[in-house]
């Protein structure tokens, strides 16, 4: 049975390269850039206003005393609007915010700090220095200038920038389409009613919405019963629409456990490794064939939340070619004993907060992997290394956040 550590570096060795693709400007949100994106212009293209106001000349205001001072009023500029005449001494222009400046000025009053009276403006107060209130040609964007790097995800920000900067399609690594399903004869779907014995399907409703909170596309193919011939059918299908393929249930050493069978026998696919000395998730099992990776969790839903975390997370954030895989990770004093199996990596549910500017973590209660209440109130995992039976208040954890 292979450590933690082992299983993470497999794992990581067979991420494939990332694959590139075109695709507009408006559709790159949560990608990842494959090639830089460089201005194609100054932005702004040309010395505009800040503000609403008087382009003026500094000289014309600079040495005003007490009294305030006369400039006469000689055109109006509009955003938008390129001014079709030099300003003189002793002139004023109206110019609105962001409207470009016109030459010969080099300085804008606020309109509040003035009084208009028929064809003239009186200054009553001369701005703090040359160029105040300009916001100058290039001072966002220089053209030619790198604004988003390889490797840069669009978000909201990058979004903008891309589009200010004039890109209409971009360079991104493609996103895997991921399907998702679980077996068990037991398994109903959510919203019906739930007879004796029978259990709620929650795995792939969990691994779906994972998949939607990394922004990572995904096909929730439901339940299939506990049979070889229907879970391998399930498989090869989705394999005809998704690069990655993750199942729920049926991977550990129980009368009606097939997965693995399955993978090997009827799929023949290569096992890169099954189980991992970690609590909980011992029963994974992660394969491939071509280009083509399966991810089989095991079915308690804390046990498919946990791995999926750990091991779908960063596999398929990595083909979208993002280079920071693993989860946040900080360190924490306990607030009360923690104890864990010292034969496996224990990753416990945890809460994680401030007080006073001290990081400190407790768990969220009660750590059996059925009980998904425990998740609710978490928002990340407490590390317990193997060899590690417990810690006590006070002493210092690492802790990998996963929201």
């Amino acid at each position: 049975m292979l450590s933690f550590q082992e299983a993470q570096d497999i794992l990581k060795a067979n991420i494939p390269k990332p694959r590139v693709v075109r695709i507009p400007v408006s559709k790159a949100m949560y990608y990842c850039l494959a090639s830089e994106i460089k201005g194609d212009s100054d932005i702004p293209t040309m010395d505009n206003s800040a503000l609403d106001g008087f382009a003026i000349l500094y000289d014309d205001v600079a040495a005003k005393g007490d009294e305030p001072i006369k400039l006469k009023i000689v055109g109006t500029i509009r955003a938008g609007q390129v001014p079709g005449r030099r300003l003189s001494s002793g002139e004023a222009m109206r110019i609105m915010t962001g409207a470009p400046m016109p030459k010969g000025a080099d300085a804008v009053v606020p309109v509040e700090e003035t009084r208009e009276e028929q064809s003239s403006v009186f200054v009553y107060r001369a701005p703090r220095s040359r160029g105040a209130n300009i916001r100058r040609a290039g001072e966002d964007i220089r053209k030619n200038a790198v604004v988003l790097k390889v490797g840069d995800r669009v978000g909201p920000a990058e979004l903008a920038l891309a589009h200010l900067a004039g890109a209409q399609k971009v360079s991104v690594y493609e996103k895997p389409t991921v399907g998702v399903l679980t077996s068990g004869d037991e398994l109903v779907e959510p919203g019906r009613k739930l007879k004796r014995g029978k259990v709620r399907n929650v795995n792939t409703h969990i691994m779906a919405s994972l998949l939607e909170h990394f922004h990572i596309p995904c096909r929730n193919l439901g339940i299939v019963k506990d049979n070889p011939r229907k879970i391998a059918s399930a498989i090869r299908k989705a394999f005809n629409t998704c690069q990655v393929v993750v199942t729920s249930a049926g991977v550990s050493a129980g009368q009606y456990d097939f997965v693995k069978s399955v993978v090997e026998t009827r799929l023949r696919m290569k096992v890169l490794f099954y189980k991992v000395r970690q609590k909980p998730g011992k029963p994974i099992l992660v394969a491939k064939k071509g280009d083509r990776i399966l991810f089989a969790l095991p079915g308690n839903p804390v046990s498919t939340f946990v791995t999926f975390l750990l091991y779908v997370r960063p596999f398929v954030l990595g083909m979208t070619g993002i280079q920071m895989l693993d989860l946040p990770r900080e360190f924490a004093e306990a607030t009360e004993p923690i104890g864990g199996n010292p034969r496996f990596t224990n990753f416990l549910r945890g809460r994680i907060h401030s007080d006073n500017g001290k990081a400190l973590v407790r768990t969220t209660g009660p750590q059996e992997s059925h009980l998904v209440t425990s998740l609710y109130s978490s928002n990340g995992l407490i590390i317990l290394p193997e060899g590690r039976l417990s810690v006590q208040p006070g002493e210092v954890l690492e802790v990998w956040r996963w929201r």
